[in-house]
């Protein structure tokens, strides 16, 4: 679960300096002492505030209109039938102005120490206005990114979250504990409780010069200033960091009024036993993190679609410095410029050369937020290198200096052609072929499929099943299911996964 030392993803860390960090913390906690807190602020030495908890309660997924505000504690827990979500407000009303702040911290102590979670998040909550005496998973809170994580205590009592770089004044902030590893439980004190409820611990003077958790990123940091930089140095593998595992998602929408976009996600992650990824679309600019929804810490694929000409003209530079400033630092965001440009370029709507040019304009503002896991990721129609397409397509292609990983939208068409359930080796092979040859990560940000006439959805399981195996085997970065219902060019088409076998064969085939 949790430890005295938390570490900002991707900050690189060794088992060593992991041991070493952890110690010198603890150190550092029984130093402190737990003393005796009321409300609000308290002087515990003359370099040290700590605050209390203005409001602490947790959340049940399996009992979403329970409101547990008033117990003495707060859960995280992940196991097979009970799932749960803990929150933290704290209202500081002024910092110390004669001062500078060296760190903030937030810390908690355990209730249980048994089967504690390897993986434990701090993330920032956007909202400050959820009660606590009324809060349920119904109306819970999103959570945005992430401020810091910790790993197992390793039989320590209290674990501690450095939260300095979002925590600037006074005013109030909320934070979420979610737990990512499963069959465990986070489990601590509420303020309920007493002195060692949730605390934020506020020490000034000078921050030391070496720090075993590094440099926090937190989100809402100031956007980069200054021109960026017109290319970027491509590495020679094209995404050298990309992610090491074949990425499971879907692509969906809210089905029935009320339905917001997160409650879509919860539906998506019952019906085909939790996704490694959800594809999120906007039709102009994307809007400001978290979003449309939550992820939980999932890599995200995220659309966007702008004209190229505002692009180049810098129209949206402000929003879009600091939305690529404010990306999550800790999970991959596979961000896509106008997916699928071809036919918008064939009807005259804007040229390929400005298409290619506002490319490269987003990947420099991209670039200057310094965040690793932004992958710029192009997204073409698989019927762009079919050789029926009569297109190049490289017309639409930036440059390998430029995108991270080349995508592709590839759907089966069960009542066109010949019909039936086309062989996914020759359904994705020309796709995989161009993206292998480039020398960047394959992805499939579309894929679907209708159930064919006559069959009962067996068949359709069936070719799922070998698509979802072949793109594993091709190295796919991740594939996104388009579980929609849709009624464009190809007329009527039921891609949704509803059936049993269909969404069996999901799981299975999505399962390492």
């Amino acid at each position: 679960m949790e430890t005295h030392t938390q570490r900002h993803v991707p900050s690189p860390s060794s088992k060593s300096w992991r041991r070493a960090a952890l110690a010198a913390v603890v150190v550092a906690g029984l130093a402190l002492g737990m003393l005796a807190v009321s409300a609000g602020r308290v002087n515990s030495a003359p370099l040290t505030e700590r605050w209390t908890a203005d409001a602490d309660t947790y959340v049940i997924q399996e009992y979403p209109n329970s409101s547990p505000g008033s117990d003495a504690k707060i859960s995280a827990a992940r196991w097979s039938n009970w799932h749960t979500k803990a929150y933290v407000r704290f209202r500081v009303d002024e910092l110390r102005a004669d001062q500078p702040v060296a760190s903030v911290r937030v810390a908690f102590t355990f209730q249980r120490t048994s089967s504690q979670p390897s993986v434990t998040e701090l993330r920032a909550v956007p909202s400050n206005s959820w009660p606590e005496a009324d809060t349920s998973y119904a109306d819970r809170p999103p959570t945005g990114d992430i401020v810091a994580t910790a790993g197992d205590p390793g039989g320590a009592t209290t674990v501690q979250f450095d939260v300095t770089r979002h925590v600037r004044a006074a005013g109030d902030y909320s934070f979420a504990v979610v737990n990512r590893s499963s069959d465990s439980a986070f489990v601590a004190y509420a303020r309920e409780h007493g002195s060692d409820g949730p605390r934020l611990i506020v020490e000034y003077g000078t921050s030391p010069t070496a720090s075993p958790t590094a440099s926090p990123t937190a989100t809402g940091g100031p956007s980069p200033t200054g021109s960026p930089t017109p290319t970027r140095t491509p590495s020679p593998t094209g995404s050298p960091t990309a992610s090491p595992r074949f990425l499971c998602g879907a692509a969906f929408k809210p089905e029935s009024d009320g339905e917001t976009y997160q409650d879509a996600l919860a539906r998506e992650d019952r019906l085909l036993g939790g996704l490694d990824t959800a594809r999120v679309y906007y039709t102009g600019l994307p809007k400001h993190w978290p979003g449309k929804l939550d992820t939980d810490g999932r890599p995200m694929i995220v659309s966007f679609k702008l004209k190229p000409g505002d692009i180049l003209a810098g129209t949206h530079d402000t929003h879009l410095r600091r939305w690529f400033a404010e990306a999550p630092v800790a999970r991959d965001t596979y961000w896509v410029y106008y997916h699928e440009p071809e036919d918008n370029i064939a009807r005259g709507e804007f040229s390929a050369a400005d298409y290619r040019a506002a490319w490269r304009h987003l990947a420099a503002l991209a670039d200057a937020a310094g965040n690793p896991r932004l992958r710029a990721t192009l997204v073409l129609m698989g019927y762009s290198v079919e050789a029926p397409s009569k297109r190049n397509w490289r017309d639409y292609y930036p440059g390998r200096d430029v995108v991270d990983v080349l995508a592709w939208d590839i759907y089966n068409y069960v009542n066109e052609g010949a019909g039936g359930y086309r062989d996914p080796a020759v359904l994705f092979a020309k796709a995989a072929e161009t993206t292998h040859a480039e020398g960047l990560p394959f992805a499939v940000a579309e894929v679907g499929s209708a159930i064919a006439d006559g069959d009962d959805g067996s068949g359709r399981a069936r070719w799922l099943r070998d698509t979802l195996t072949y793109l594993r085997n091709q190295r796919a970065v991740f594939v996104s299911y388009f579980d929609m219902y849709v009624d464009h060019n190809h007329g009527p088409q039921h891609y949704e996964l509803r059936d049993a076998a269909s969404k069996a064969a999901y799981r299975e085939a999505c399962t390492p």
